[in-house]
C-alpha cells in the first residue's frame, strides 16, 4: 500500500508498509509536475549553435514556434540559407537536447524556408556580436 504526502511542494514521501519512507522528487508522481514549458524547451534550443557563425539558434532567430501537447514537443525552426550543409546536424542537435527534458515524450523538428530568414530575426545580443548594430 502505497500514501503519498506532499512535503514542502517538492518532494513526495512514498510510505511502504511499516516504516519504510522513500522519499522521490514530486516530478516522478504529480503528472502536473512533469509538464514541460516553452521556457524550458528555450533554454535548451540555445545549447546548440550554428557553427558558421558562433551563435545559438534561438538568439539567431532560427526557431519560429513552439508547440507543446503535454510530453509532445512540436519546433517550427529555419536556417540562415536554404542550402545550409549543416541543417540536418543542428535539427538533430535540437531533438536530442529537447528529447533529454523532463516530460518530453516525442519530439518534431519540422523545417521551413517561408518564411526565409533575415537579420531582422535576431536578437539584439546576436546583431552586436555579428557587427549589425
Amino acid at each position: 500500500m502505497a500514501c503519498y504526502l506532499p512535503l514542502s511542494g517538492a518532494i513526495v514521501s512514498v510510505l511502504l508498509g511499516v516504516g519504510a519512507i522513500f522519499t522521490l522528487p514530486l516530478a516522478l508522481t504529480d503528472p502536473q509536475a512533469m509538464q514541460i514549458s516553452e521556457a524550458e524547451v528555450r533554454a535548451a534550443l540555445q545549447t546548440i549553435y550554428d557553427p558558421e557563425l558562433g551563435l545559438d539558434i534561438v538568439n539567431l532567430g532560427l526557431i519560429y514556434d513552439i508547440t507543446i501537447d503535454q510530453g509532445d514537443v512540436r519546433v517550427l525552426m529555419t536556417m540562415t540559407a536554404p542550402g545550409c550543409p549543416l541543417h540536418d546536424s543542428i535539427c538533430g542537435g535540437a531533438a536530442q537536447v529537447i528529447d533529454q527534458l523532463p516530460g518530453v515524450e516525442h519530439v518534431e523538428i519540422v523545417l521551413t524556408w517561408d518564411p526565409p530568414w533575415d537579420p531582422s530575426r535576431m536578437s539584439d545580443a546576436a546583431r552586436f556580436a555579428l557587427g549589425f548594430d
